[in-house]
């Protein structure tokens, strides 16, 4: 729920971790919205079932890429 009301957006990369396009937590992007609300409603449901855990990392951190296929 915190990354639906906090998250401006979920980038997507390619497998060698260049930039794919970003997906943006905005109702003007209707599409788009509807495709981060999707995608963090996954998230949520794969952490309610101790499938996945998604927690703040610090800004500094290195970025951990996750796979999402469709």
């Amino acid at each position: 729920m915190a990354m639906r009301l906090m998250g401006r957006g979920i980038e997507l990369q390619d497998k060698d971790g260049s930039f794919q396009r970003l997906i943006l937590n905005r109702p003007r992007h209707v599409e788009e919205y509807k495709e981060f609300r999707k995608i963090t409603l996954h998230l949520t449901t794969l952490t309610v079932g101790r499938d996945l855990f998604v927690a703040v990392t610090d800004v500094s951190s290195s970025v951990v890429p996750i796979t999402i296929s469709k």
